[in-house]
């Protein structure tokens, strides 16, 4: 359902989650878990502008329950992330 609203997404990706923002900026890699309630947002407001930025998750990536991907985020291949965790922008999450 999520290629066609844009999003870029292997067929082997388990996302338990539909909190997807801006379908057409996020690329989501193969043999990838997306744990329940996690965001993936690729929009902000500061200082009343809206920005958007591309968000990129690698592949055999693991992002736990309740996480929050920020814009502009990028999570490399064999990365993990544990619950309740951020990925903020423009950092690099590398394993």
């Amino acid at each position: 359902m999520y290629k066609l609203l844009g999003v870029k997404i292997a067929s082997t990706v388990y996302l338990d989650t539909i909190w997807l923002v801006d379908w057409n900026l996020i690329t989501i890699d193969g043999d990838t878990y997306i744990g329940p309630e996690t965001v993936i947002q690729c929009h902000t407001a500061e200082e009343m502008i809206f920005k958007r930025f591309p968000t990129r998750i690698g592949r055999e990536v693991t992002i736990g329950v309740n996480s929050l991907v920020f814009p502009g985020a990028e999570i490399q291949d064999y990365f993990s992330m544990s619950d309740i965790t951020l990925a903020m922008r423009d950092e690099q999450h590398t394993a």
